[in-house]
């Protein structure tokens, strides 16, 4: 009989430290405009919260994204001058392109707000074409999509 109650209790242990450990879990992979994204060191980017990213990414798409698929690169502007840092996702089973524009402050990078908000711009529908792009509109930088005969471009607020 003790060696039952010892079990229960040793079970209970188990699952109220499991379930503490999944609550740092989700803490740890929390992605916020104020945390930083990436570390530019040269002309290489190190994540700071891949793991986060994919998941977050892979929330948006409603697809699978393989982390090799989730990358930072710098680009000009479609119809201006500037460089500008992009995170880019792609889900290949869904033709789905996420992108989100990152701001550098010394050397990391944000998430770009735009009136306080981060805006995820997901561009679907296209094998080819469909790609975000960088524009300018009004002097400041935004993402559209590619031109192609059934691209949708969704707008979505980073939780």
């Amino acid at each position: 009989m003790k060696n039952m109650a010892l079990c229960a209790l040793v079970a209970v242990f188990f699952v109220f430290v499991g379930c503490k450990q999944k609550d740092e879990d989700t803490k740890m992979i929390d992605i916020t405009a104020d945390n930083p994204v990436a570390k530019i060191s040269g002309n290489d980017f190190e994540f700071l919260n891949k793991k986060g990213v994919h998941e977050k990414w892979e929330n948006i798409a409603g697809d699978k994204i393989l982390p090799e698929d989730i990358v930072i690169k710098k680009v000009k502007a479609a119809d201006g001058p500037g460089d500008y840092y992009v995170l880019l996702g792609m889900a290949v089973a869904n033709n789905t392109k996420i992108a989100v524009l990152l701001e550098q402050r010394g050397d990391e990078l944000y998430f770009a707000k735009h009136d306080d908000t981060v805006i995820v711009v997901k561009c679907t529908g296209c094998k080819e074409g469909c790609d975000p792009l960088v524009v300018l509109q009004y002097g400041a930088p935004s993402i559209i999509c590619s031109p192609c005969p059934d691209c949708l471009k969704q707008d979505v607020a980073l939780q």
